[in-house]
């Protein structure tokens, strides 16, 4: 079976593409492989991510051209295609590359999966996917694969496959049990991934997944629907494998662990920085999604320090303690973010805090003790603060109760959903207002790093064994949340 797996184009706010890593497609490349399908992987963004189409709206399509896959997708002529739609602002993009594999080959079946397909399957009722994947896609989209190679679409359907019932609405076949034993999956195919083209311009380097799974029940976050609420972890083992392979083999200097929650088990992520440090592998470690700032302690940061940890960020999401427990349903304590802080300083680690204003329920001024609470810990230590808008990604309970409450309707823009932009309005306020005391606090906020970034970025430029040495590591940080 030959199998051509496609990340879509981005459809953004800047011209400026940055660089992708579709990890998710790499494990199910990987698991492919050895149910000895031939696999493809085709990144349509990080394969020119300095292409970029106007749209109109403020928005640009960034990556190849819609000719340019077209000549891929005669040239590989797969049997199946799968497509990723990972995040619900790319879904247009993701629809039209279904509708462009449709217009090579009708005979083509097309399917997706990722977070928006989990949460909104609906959505793609009318799209020219014939079947969606729920949930861990490694499983599910291999055994339906399989199903399609041998001719056996019908019954009995593979669990946590939507298929198209006689009105050719989606409808799930069964819920697939979660993958509890993360080990038994084949590392990512990271030799199918774009690399040298994601790395133009940058230190070479990969993110992994330690654990899968979120016990938590924040009303924004939707990871759940396709990770589950059952955290589990790999054995360190595999991980330092998979770091070892990543260094050895790829050249990778940096390792970002896209983990929900990597420090959960604060005895086991312990181990695994502990294990990471003795290796001594000259690399830097970074934790984009974000720590619970009440799962760490003095040693653990200390541990990641030892690591090649430069960075850790935590996410208070709110700096009102009524928002955190009635609303957001954060389950956090301020007093807990205050303290992480400051060991986290002491360990010499960079800090970053991530925040969130514009929630349903929320006054204008619990936005103010959002934006009190960031200053004060800017004060205290942390050296940089993220200020987004709530986003009602679909699988949410905040996109539930906007439906229900009428502050967005189910026809809402997919291309809308981006955290610098909102598009809540309730009595207490409006999505612009809610975006000027974003704009107003972010400028506060950032008073005082610009001399900063330009003092290092100097003393950089002044001594260029110094630039090579870190290639300006800490200026492309990204703060990427998981979300659908």
């Amino acid at each position: 079976m030959n199998v051509l797996l496609l990340q879509p184009p981005q459809i953004q706010g800047s011209p400026q593409g940055v660089s992708s890593f579709s990890l998710g497609l790499a494990y199910i490349a990987a698991t492919l492989r050895e149910e000895g399908a031939q696999v493809s992987l085709l990144d349509c963004y990080s394969e020119k991510t300095k292409q970029s189409v106007a749209l109109g709206e403020g928005l640009y399509r960034i990556g190849l051209s819609d000719e340019e896959i077209t000549e891929k997708v005669k040239e590989i002529k797969p049997d199946i295609v799968g497509i990723s739609l990972g995040f619900s602002k790319q879904f247009h993009a993701a629809v039209g590359l279904a509708s462009l594999v449709r217009s090579v080959d009708k005979s083509v079946p097309v399917v997706a999966g990722g977070a928006h397909v989990s949460a909104a399957p609906e959505s793609l009722n009318d799209s020219d996917f014939d079947y969606l994947v729920s949930g861990e896609g490694e499983r599910a989209f291999s055994k339906l694969v399989r199903a399609i190679s041998s001719g056996l679409t019908g019954d009995p359907k593979v669990a946590g496959i939507f298929y198209r019932d006689q009105q050719s609405v989606f409808s799930l076949s069964a819920c697939q049990e979660v993958i509890t034993d993360l080990d038994s999956l084949p590392l990512p195919a990271y030799d199918l991934l774009p690399l040298q083209k994601a790395w133009s311009g940058r230190v070479p380097y990969a993110n992994i997944i330690a654990t899968r799974g979120c016990p938590y029940s924040c009303n924004f976050c939707s990871i759940h629907s396709v990770m589950s609420r059952r955290l589990r972890r790999r054995s360190i083992a595999s991980v330092i494998s998979e770091i070892e392979l990543l260094v050895q083999t790829y050249g990778v200097k940096e390792i970002f662990f896209e983990d929900d929650n990597v420090t959960a088990k604060i005895d086991w992520a312990k181990e695994l920085f502990m294990k990471i440090a003795d290796k001594k592998m000259d690399i830097e470690i970074g934790v984009r999604n974000g720590i619970r700032a009440d799962r760490v302690d003095k040693e653990l940061l200390e541990l990641m320090r030892r690591a090649g940890c430069t960075r850790v960020c935590f996410a208070p999401e709110s700096g009102s303690q009524d928002t955190l427990d009635n609303i957001v349903n954060k389950c956090m304590d301020l007093e807990n973010v205050k303290s992480a802080v400051m060991l986290a300083k002491s360990a010499g680690l960079n800090v970053t805090c991530f925040f969130v204003i514009g929630f349903p329920g929320e006054t204008k001024a619990d936005i103010q003790k959002t934006i009190d609470f960031a200053k004060l810990l800017r004060k205290i230590g942390c050296d940089s603060v993220d200020i987004n808008c709530a986003t009602p990604y679909p699988g949410t309970a905040l996109y539930a109760q906007c439906i229900q409450e009428g502050y967005i309707d189910n026809n809402v823009d997919y291309a809308r959903f981006h955290t610098h932009e909102s598009i809540i309005s309730t009595k207490e306020f409006t999505s612009e207002e809610v975006m000027q005391l974003r704009k107003e606090a972010m400028e506060s906020l950032v008073e005082g790093n610009s001399e900063k970034v330009l003092r290092v970025a100097g003393n950089l430029v002044r001594q260029p064994a110094l630039m090579a040495k870190r290639k300006v590591r800490g200026f492309y940080y990204s703060h990427i949340r998981h979300s659908a």
